[in-house]
């Protein structure tokens, strides 16, 4: 019981680090105008990229599989990885609006 009690303070951090990282990667990064159009004419939506690195006990605690389960309901693509310090870095690229929620 507590260590689901411990995922959720886990991934309540983890989201609350990302809102702030996104919104400085947001003002910084933007990989395709308003202007791009698709071949079949339609305007595409302007993408936005985000690095992230999460501290504390992420490993062994399923977070990249949530990580991953999360992204592909809002349809954000990217990738995340252990590292040997013992965190989690990652890259999510998507529209602002998918990408905030995430």
């Amino acid at each position: 019981m507590a260590s689901h009690y411990y995922s959720a303070v886990v991934g309540f951090i983890f989201l609350s680090l990302l809102a702030l990282q996104v919104s400085t990667c947001v003002s910084q990064t933007q990989i395709y105008s308003n202007e791009t159009t698709m071949a079949a004419s339609a305007v595409a939506k302007p993408l936005f990229a985000c690095n992230f690195e999460v501290f504390g006990r992420v490993q062994g605690v399923f977070f990249r599989k949530h990580t991953e389960r999360q992204a592909n309901s809002l349809g954000v693509r990217g990738w995340c990885m252990n590292t040997r310090e013992g965190s989690v870095k990652g890259q999510l690229e998507a529209p602002l609006a998918q990408l905030n929620e995430m």
